[in-house]
């Protein structure tokens, strides 16, 4: 993962939504994360404290989890919104 990288980012179902460009890479622990970007990715309501619950749930069933754990934060912009996954015939390969 480098700034400038482009991405593609797929639903539960693996269709894809967008594709996305890296904007900048920065260490942080979790708990110093100030979220200023969770809004990005239009889950939930937007704010720090969902990202946080969420974050820390996907770390803990990962196995991985504590309050001062390093991250390296991924700020990025979206470049094309991709709206095949409207059509429900959208199915994993």
């Amino acid at each position: 993962m480098r700034i400038g990288d482009y991405s593609v980012i797929f639903d539960g179902r693996e269709c894809p939504l967008a594709v996305i460009r890296t904007g900048a890479l920065r260490p942080a622990a979790f708990f110093r994360h100030h979220g200023r970007n969770s809004g990005q990715r239009r889950r939930g309501d937007f704010s720090l404290a969902y990202w946080r619950e969420n974050h820390r749930a996907f770390f803990e069933r990962s196995g991985y989890w504590s309050e001062g754990m390093a991250l390296v934060v991924k700020e990025f912009m979206p470049m094309e919104i991709l709206w095949l996954c409207l059509d429900v015939t959208c199915r994993p390969g």
